[in-house]
């Protein structure tokens, strides 16, 4: 082994310390430490908006359409009425809705009453009133199940009834199906004798003619093959020609045809009775020539007369009558044929839709039936809870009241009133309110037919100006917007420090591609300012006002985090540790700011984000 220099060996020492010396660092270092950016839950307003471009437009007419889909219900107005802004125009059958609505008011009512009876502290009167309320709250809950009852036995009735409809469908379908496969089945046979027999006289009809042209049968006119067609050469040659062909389309077929049973397809007895028909074209278009043939000879020979001339024109003419006779069989039978096809398919393509229109109604009773239970539960569920709350405040009415004992009933109104603002907008969303003034020029659908949501119902044609904004949103924002929404319109022309209120008149159903991207279009709607010169065309930003709340708590998102199993947290300081908090988290404003509907408290600090010192 080759040894090593001593300047190698000064190298090799001073590698082997590094080494050492960096592992004893990291080894040794003392472990870093966190630094955390914290900040405070705070409470107030925060708001959710959307923001696009786009242009000024003058609008004559706007279509009005429904948010939801149902059975239009009323109209209201007719063509050519002046109708005022606010005012109802048409609106969709919403029984439910409206109910809903009311029992929202009565709830709400009834939280309001609760508060006050709270806050005015107990008395006789209020006793007697809460005990009241016990009374309201247990009758609404008998009535409540009352409706349950009868919604099963009326969804149960309905859908009875569709299954017995379905049923018939189906045996209607079978019948029809069976009735006209006999029908097939019998013109078939019919269209396959007419096409056999045709085949027969085809070749009767050839060999008539074969007897004068002497084309299969060379012999059969040697007496006067030399005279025959004597004053016209060409009628032969287009005879031998007419014949050759339909001699050639007959060996291509006949055996087909003659092998053709009652089970045949449809499809090979639809060519090969098409080509039967070409083919008597043919054979017809030969006895045409065989006479002119004959009608061109005008020579006898010594074992060939005129009277055998006669004989044979008198032979032709008799085939010619009896093949036309078999052609218009033949015609007739076929178009039975096509016919009893063509009328099968109407009607069991009219049979397979009727029942499809009654598994359809089955499939929508039972979602009906499932729908209305389970809405009738929890109206059952509700009054039980609306009673028992009733109960619980009678039983506590004696008790001084504290502000931690208001709290609940507090927000019991909050909730009722969220509850109305949201009946309120289901209810309003089956109703089309003229957003501006103006004529009716259209009315679309008739009482008790089926409207689509977003699909025209009602066409107005502006009475004054009235300017509109068409904007493209993103399929990201587009669930933020709603019908009615207040939008805040800036214009190019006149600076960012004047602004014009519109509001959201119509969100289209269906999406576009822009550069890949998905978006939806909406349409804003703004009255003439008359402090502006407003005019198509300009360039227009537009600010959505999609959600406030009021007084809620909120942070910002990015201190939110989130686990593998979807739930949220939110670091909390304790000591020179954290613990992780669960929250409940609602809109996400402006501003990068969240709300926080539960797990954290004003003024709590909380993490922010992490560094390492």
């Amino acid at each position: 082994m080759k040894k090593l220099t001593k300047r190698q060996w000064i190298i090799a020492g001073g590698v082997a310390i590094f080494i050492v010396g960096i592992g004893l660092y990291f080894l040794f270092r003392s472990p870093s430490e966190a630094v955390y950016t914290t900040d405070r839950v705070d409470r107030g307003t925060i708001t959710q908006t959307v923001e696009a471009s786009g242009t000024l437009d003058v609008m004559e007419n706007l279509d009005l359409s429904f948010e939801t889909s149902g059975l239009l219900g009323s109209v209201l107005v007719k063509e050519g009425d002046f109708v005022q802004k606010g005012d109802l125009l048409v609106s969709l059958k919403a029984l439910d809705l409206e109910a809903d609505y009311r029992r929202a008011e009565e709830a709400l009512r009834i939280a309001d009453a609760q508060l006050a009876l709270q806050i005015a502290g107990v008395s006789d009167e209020a006793l007697a009133v809460s005990y009241a309320q016990v009374g309201v709250a247990n009758a609404a809950l008998f009535s409540a199940q009352i409706d349950e009852q009868n919604t099963s036995l009326s969804t149960s009735a309905t859908l009875e009834d569709a299954k017995i409809r379905l049923d018939e469908a189906e045996s209607t379908y079978a019948d029809t199906v069976a009735r006209d496969n006999q029908s097939i089945a019998e013109s078939q046979e019919n269209l396959l004798l007419s096409m056999k027999n045709a085949m027969n006289d085809v070749r009767s009809a050839l060999s008539a003619c074969d007897q004068i042209l002497g084309i299969e049968n060379t012999m059969v006119n040697d007496e006067f093959d030399d005279v025959l067609s004597n004053m016209d050469s060409l009628a032969l040659q287009n005879a031998v020609d007419s014949f050759s062909e339909a001699r050639e389309a007959r060996d291509e077929i006949e055996e087909q045809i003659f092998s053709l049973t009652s089970e045949s397809g449809i499809d090979e007895m639809i060519t090969l009775e098409s080509k039967a028909m070409d083919l008597m074209g043919l054979v017809e278009d030969t006895l045409l020539y065989t006479r002119q043939v004959l009608d061109a000879t005008t020579l006898e020979t010594a074992s060939f007369s005129m009277a055998d001339l006669a004989a044979f024109k008198t032979s032709i003419d008799t085939t010619r009558g009896s093949f036309s006779a078999t052609q218009s069989s033949f015609q007739t039978y076929r178009l039975a044929y096509e016919s009893t096809i063509l009328a099968s398919e109407t009607n069991e393509n009219s049979a397979s839709y009727g029942l499809l229109l009654a598994q359809q109604a089955v499939r929508s009773a039972e979602l009906d039936a499932s729908s209305r239970m389970a809405s009738a539960g929890a109206a059952v569920a509700l009054r039980e809870a609306d009673l028992a709350s009733a109960q619980a405040s009678y039983d506590q009415l004696r008790a001084e009241p504290r502000f931690v004992d208001l709290e609940p009933y507090y927000a019991d109104v909050d909730r009722a009133a969220a509850d109305v603002d949201a009946s309120l907008a289901r209810l309003q969303k089956a109703q089309i309110i003229a957003p501006m003034g103006g004529i009716v020029t259209d009315i679309a659908g008739d009482l008790g037919e089926q409207i689509m949501a977003g699909a025209k119902v009602v066409e107005l044609q502006s009475a004054d100006d009235q300017f509109m904004i068409t904007i493209d949103i993103p399929e990201a924002d587009i669930v933020k917007v709603s019908k009615g929404d207040l939008a805040s319109i800036t214009f190019d022309a006149f600076g960012s420090d004047i602004e014009v209120m519109g509001s959201v008149s119509t969100v289209s159903a269906s999406a576009k591609q822009i550069e890949g991207v998905v978006y939806y279009e909406v349409t804003i709607l703004i009255p003439d300012n008359s402090q502006l010169d407003l005019r198509s065309g300009l360039s227009t930003d537009v600010t959505i006002t999609t959600d406030e709340k009021i007084d809620v708590l909120n942070i910002p998102q990015r201190a939110v985090l989130e686990r593998t199993d979807g739930t949220k947290y939110v670091r909390i300081l304790d000591g020179n540790d954290y613990q992780e908090v669960d929250v409940t988290v609602g809109i996400r404003a402006d501003g990068g700011v969240i709300e926080i509907l539960n797990g954290l408290s004003e003024g709590e600090t909380f993490i922010l984000s992490t560094t390492k010192k």
